[in-house]
């Protein structure tokens, strides 16, 4: 299941730079550190040296005149430790909590917090290695062992007290989080979520135009306004899914920039519905039963024989691989209402205003009826969706809060893996890396459609292209690694005895530079011995590039080099047909790819320096890496360029967000047909075109009460079965529902509807991504075809799942039955295995898995 309020900057005198607040250092902390563990024998391989020496070996080097270097000096070279000046290499230095911050700032900390509106290429390299050096320092941090234990400890007593205080204390400890800073940037998340629903929201009150327009006109031009109030109502309740999907995907990756540090939920976004862990308990009940007369007979013998302790040890063994079956799913139940609950209590002032705006709509048309003036209907209508809007802009931080604190407490209850506590969280930095990421690998893949469409290679055309890619990189690896060696071997031989000491030495930190990726010192290393065996520094680093990939890119096998074949005869065939207009297009294309392929990876790994300048991505990450102290949705803050019109335009391309979100919105806003927030406003405009259609006949017609009372028992009919459904999910918790009845009671509007939209379209993103990965659904960007492509489907989608609330209400039903009789069966299985039951007790599974 998924982002900085400040006036824009004045502008400055020529080369003069902005003044952006920034974040200080201290409120950007990571984890309480200890030692760094490396290789020591890598790490602690290069005597220190300053720039200058540098350059004096290298011009000694070229000059061929380096004093002699004797054996034991040569060893000395590979064996000390330390680097060249301050940026040269990370050494194995202590982290700790009093000097993380400062080792951890963002861009700008240590120039008084200034950043370059628009950098020169010196300074877009200065600044992206800043940003390189900080995101590899903060990912060396070693969490302490005495906070990791402290939080441990105090999990386990909260795990059987309930009381989370002091496991919260020991967790932001651990993690070196600041609450007052994260809940800050909370609020700033939820304001600019609460943007997701304005541009529908406005654009729903476009039919009331025709309703103005209607009044006081003869009964036929009454009727064609009334003709066109129906029509707007119901085009707005369909775009307005669309509108929302594209408002939605761009507010999202905003919304995640605005945090300072966040939960990281996706494991648990990824557990099952109810409706498939309803049939993962019954299979588990299932294996029970079938395992029952194998382990009644153990457990029978093993009492029998109390003095036969391997007979004991087998029994209680068997009962243990059962029990870790029904375990399995009975977490994924528990996992699932804790997520749910997350949602239940994060959204759930937004909700009620949700809930306002549905009976304010139900409410307008009640008096337009009675004022016998659809004006006051349409007033009404108007009145309740601007108080929406701005209450929304008001509670949303709030709920944002919540809701985020909440995905904390998910996680606490699930970290069960100390060696995977550093992951629990995101940092500022790491949301942005995960966002770049997704930009770059968005662009790669639209490159990769274009490239196929052009050669019309069908639906699994960028498929096809990534194969051929990947298998031909692997069959010219040895080559091109044999060429480029073949330039470095010559000039090695070329250089004097001296000279080639210096260059091994050299090599050798370059190659510790690299393991603990010193990005800013291997750009150094590779600078100066590019200068003293006199080859081109790219040549250097392709060869470099490909030696770090030899173990990586094993040699093809008999099957793939005919694929192999077989894929580069199609795409050459294909190629060679194309026109020269054409041909000049691909080339094109395939050239932007080369260049841009590996943008994601270098990304993922920090390497910001080696990002393309594709389509101005280095500048890309310059802002994206960026860290500003507000949101402002009216602001060109680097957060709003990438994140809500980069990272949002990139997510508005792809399938399986579009598609699932669009079908997902389509289900909420046609709930039941009619239990949807504009499902009163459909029914009373074709009342409305009904009336008016009566009175061009007959001018002193006037509607009578029933007519409206049969439409709020239809509408009310479908909210009570949402509410019947809303019951059942939440009542699937494993606690009491409390404060969650008045959201049971809101129905079609409340949280619990909202997630179980969300489950939903997660699901159906999954299903989506999976048929993407095997060319079912080509990738391609914002446009008409992706319109018709996707939407359109995801609209058959949403007609097929309006029932959706329901569907869930009785999955979760059937799930809470499952879980409890799954529950009843682990208690009987510990007993068991305690020695407590009788052994004509044993088992009573047979009887029960049947019911």
């Amino acid at each position: 299941m998924d982002a900085t309020g400040r006036p824009a900057g004045e502008e400055a005198d020529a080369g003069a730079i902005s003044q952006r607040s920034r974040l200080s250092a201290n409120n950007l902390k990571p984890p309480v550190a200890i030692h760094a563990t490396f290789d020591q024998g890598r790490t602690a391989g290069i005597r220190p040296r300053s720039a200058g020496d540098l350059g004096a070996l290298e011009s000694r080097a070229k000059n061929n005149d380096a004093p002699k270097v004797l054996p034991q000096q040569m060893h000395d070279i590979a064996s000390s430790s330390g680097s060249v000046g301050p940026h040269a290499i990370i050494r194995n230095e202590e982290i700790t909590v009093e000097n993380a911050p400062s080792r951890i700032a963002p861009l700008g900390e240590a120039g008084n917090a200034t950043v370059i509106d628009m950098p020169s290429e010196h300074e877009l390299h200065r600044d992206l290695l800043a940003h390189s050096k900080a995101f590899v320092e903060e990912d060396r941090i070693v969490l302490n062992p005495e906070h990791v234990q402290a939080f441990i400890e105090t999990r386990a007593q909260a795990l059987k007290t309930g009381d989370w205080t002091q496991a919260k204390l020991c967790f932001n400890t651990m993690l070196n989080l600041d609450q007052e800073s994260m809940d800050a940037g909370f609020r700033e998340g939820g304001k600019a979520y609460s943007w997701r629903n304005a541009p529908a929201s406005i654009m729903s009150l476009l039919p009331t135009i025709c309703t103005f327009k209607a009044h006081g006109k003869a009964p036929v031009p009454a009727r064609n306004w009334a003709a066109g109030y129906f029509g707007s109502v119901m085009a707005a309740s369909t775009v307005s899914s669309l509108v929302n999907t594209y408002t939605l995907l761009h507010v999202t990756p905003y919304q995640d920039m605005a945090f300072r540090n966040a939960a990281d939920i996706a494991p648990e976004l990824n557990t099952p519905t109810f409706d498939k862990i309803e049939t993962e308990l019954k299979q588990v009940l299932q294996h029970v039963q079938d395992e029952s007369p194998r382990l009644q007979e153990l457990l029978t013998r093993s009492v029998a024989d109390p003095e036969n302790h391997e007979l004991r040890e087998a029994a209680n063994h068997a009962v243990d691989e059962i029990a870790k079956t029904l375990d399995h799913a009975i977490n994924h139940y528990t996992t699932r209402c804790q997520l749910n609950r997350v949602y239940f209590e994060g959204l759930h002032r937004q909700s009620c205003l949700q809930t306002l705006k549905f009976y304010g709509n139900l409410l307008a048309g009640w008096g337009g009826y009675i004022a016998k003036d659809p004006r006051v209907a349409a007033g009404i209508q108007i009145a309740t969706s601007v108080s929406q809007l701005a209450l929304q802009r008001l509670v949303a931080p709030s709920d944002e809060v919540d809701k985020q604190n909440l995905m904390i407490d998910l996680k606490m209850l699930t970290a069960d893996d100390p060696g995977k506590f550093k992951e629990l969280m995101r940092s500022p930095l790491q949301i942005r890396v995960k966002t770049l990421d997704q930009i770059f690998t968005g662009q790669v893949r639209e490159l990769e459609q274009q490239i196929a469409d052009t050669l019309h290679m069908g639906a699994n055309g960028p498929n096809d292209w990534r194969t051929h890619v990947g298998l031909k990189d692997r069959a010219e690896h040895p080559a091109r690694l044999a060429a480029v060696s073949a330039i470095r071997s010559a000039a090695f031989e070329s250089l004097g005895a001296a000279a080639k000491g210096v260059v091994q030495a050299l090599e050798i930190e370059l190659a510790s530079a690299i393991d603990i990726r010193d990005y800013e010192r291997v750009d150094e290393l590779h600078a100066v011995l590019a200068g003293t065996l006199k080859i081109d520094a790219g040549i250097l680093k392709t060869h470099t590039s490909l030696q770090a990939q030899a173990n990586k890119l094993p040699p093809l096998s008999d099957e793939e080099q005919g694929q192999l074949a077989q894929l580069g005869n199609k795409i050459e065939t294909a190629s060679a047909k194309l026109p020269d207009s054409q041909k000049s297009k691909f080339n094109m294309l395939v050239s932007a790819w080369e260049s841009t392929r590996h943008d994601p990876q270098h990304v993922r790994e920090g390497r910001f320096t080696e990002v393309s300048d594709y389509n101005d991505n280095k500048r890309t990450v310059h802002d994206g890496m960026q860290v500003t102290e507000r949101t402002n949705l009216f602001e060109l803050s680097p957060e709003f360029k990438v994140g809500f019109i980069k990272a949002g335009n990139t997510r508005s391309g792809l399938p399986d967000e579009v598609s699932a979100t669009y079908g997902a919105a389509s289900w909420r806003a046609f709930q039941l047909g009619v239990a949807g927030i504009n499902g009163s406003l459909m029914i009373n405009s074709l009342l409305g075109l009904v009336s008016a259609q009566k009175k061009t006949h007959d001018p002193t017609y006037q509607e009578p009460l029933w007519e409206r009372y049969l439409s709020l028992g239809i509408t009310m009919s479908a909210v009570l079965v949402n509410v019947a459904a809303a019951y059942q999910v939440a009542n699937a918790k494993t606690k009491p529902l409390g404060k969650l009845w008045g959201q049971v009671a809101s129905g079609p509007t409340s949280s619990i509807s909202e997630t179980v939209y969300q489950n939903n379209k997660l699901d159906e993103r999954r299903k989506i991504r999976e048929a993407t990965a095997k060319g079912a659904y080509p990738y391609v960007g914002v446009s008409v075809k992706s319109l018709s492509t996707y939407c359109l489907g995801a609209l058959k989608l949403g007609f097929k799942g309006m029932a959706f609330m329901p569907r869930d209400g009785i999955a979760a039903l059937k799930a809470r039955a499952a879980f409890e009789k799954a529950a009843g069966k682990q208690k009987e299985l510990e007993r068991m295995k305690n020695g407590l039951a009788r052994p004509d007790q044993a088992l009573n599974i047979a009887d029960d898995a049947r019911d």
